[in-house]
């Protein structure tokens, strides 16, 4: 059954971005989330690190900046 296009499953699962995700540094995010039992995904769109401090505000900018050029990635490979 194909995946919906979520936030999420881009963020956190989707194959077709998995080299996006090392690139960009979110699958260390995800790693360190999972390796602490902690909701990558809650942590990642509320600003917070694996540690459950707040990122800064630029940072937190950059995270929606990162998910945006994820889910714009899987749009491009899903229309070739």
């Amino acid at each position: 059954m194909p995946q919906i296009l979520s936030c999420r499953h881009v963020l956190e699962s989707c194959e077709a971005v998995q080299d996006a995700r090392i690139g960009s540094g979110i699958a260390d995010f995800l790693s360190a989330c999972k390796a602490a039992g902690l909701p990558a995904y809650h942590l990642f769109v509320t600003g917070k690190t694996p540690e459950l401090i707040d990122v800064p505000f630029e940072e937190y900018i950059e995270r929606d900046n990162a998910l945006l050029m994820l889910q714009s990635d899987r749009l491009q490979k899903l229309s070739n």
